[in-house]
C-alpha cells in the first residue's frame, strides 16, 4: 500500500485508513509496523496509527526542507518517493 503525502502537508493532516484500504472491518486484530531503513529512522516523530487505522501527521511535512524530512532522502524532489 503506497500513501502520498504532498508538500507543505499540515500538523494533524489524514494521510489515510488502513483499514478502508484494506477492507478490514475491525483492526483490533492487526498489528502494524512502519519499516524503515537508516535513511528515514525517524517516522514515527512524522507519523502515526490511531487505533480505527487512520494515519495522521504528527509534524508539518515540508519536501523542500533538506534539514527536515527530506535530508536523508535523496528522492524527495520526486512525484513518488520510495524509501528502501
Amino acid at each position: 500500500m503506497i500513501y502520498n503525502l504532498a508538500d507543505e502537508t499540515p500538523t494533524g493532516s489524514l494521510i489515510g485508513n488502513i483499514a478502508e484500504n484494506l477492507s478490514f472491518n475491525s483492526i483490533r486484530n492487526y498489528t502494524y509496523l512502519f519499516i524503515t531503513s537508516m535513511k528515514f529512522q525517524y517516522i514515527n516523530d512524522y507519523i502515526k496509527i490511531t487505533s480505527n487505522g487512520d494515519i495522521i501527521t504528527l509534524r508539518h511535512i515540508d519536501r523542500d526542507n533538506t534539514n527536515d524530512i527530506c535530508g536523508p532522502l535523496n528522492c524527495c524532489p520526486l512525484l513518488v518517493c520510495q524509501i528502501e
